[in-house]
């Protein structure tokens, strides 16, 4: 007969546990028993610790505690919006034009929009006096027009000959 003390079913499926030498102080009916508790345990330790995450990144709504423990966004779009944004800010640009910052669509873009290059081009245009006689250039074609006129340009060149040859 078996001692009321001595537990005889075992703990994780509820079998009777069979008899024979220790069966005192079994518990489990088998390693399958065993091992599916302890993994039950390992797990409820491990979605115990991950309770206190901090919330998501992107919309702050709680991430999931089945995740990675390193996980910082709930979901994927919320991942992708997040590192999307991160290289929207590394990539940020300085407008050259109204100086405000903005996201360029190629590598060599320098203004935010077409206003902002319409602005930029108009202001080249603008008139300015000629490099060598400082006569007013009205409305200059070019944005790297420097001389009103063609000899004044011969002339400039002429001088920079000189300088370079005295040197």
């Amino acid at each position: 007969m078996t001692d009321p003390l001595f537990q005889t079913f075992c703990k994780g499926c509820g079998t009777e546990l069979p008899s024979g030498p220790y069966a005192e102080v079994r518990e489990w009916c088998g390693a399958k028993c065993y091992n599916d508790h302890y993994h039950a345990l390992e797990k409820a330790a491990r979605l115990d610790a991950k309770r206190n995450r901090p919330p998501c990144k992107q919309c702050g709504g709680p991430v999931a505690i089945h995740k990675d423990r390193r996980a910082v966004y709930c979901s994927l779009p919320c991942q992708q919006k997040g590192v999307r944004a991160e290289w929207r800010l590394k990539l940020a640009r300085i407008c050259e034009h109204c100086r405000k910052p903005y996201v360029p669509n190629t590598k060599d873009q320098r203004f935010c929009g077409q206003w902002c290059r319409a602005q930029a081009t108009i202001r080249k245009h603008q008139p300015r006096p000629c490099q060598w006689c400082d006569a007013m250039i009205q409305k200059p074609k070019l944005a790297a027009t420097k001389y009103c006129c063609s000899t004044c340009a011969a002339r400039a060149r002429e001088a920079a000959r000189r300088a370079k040859r005295e040197t």
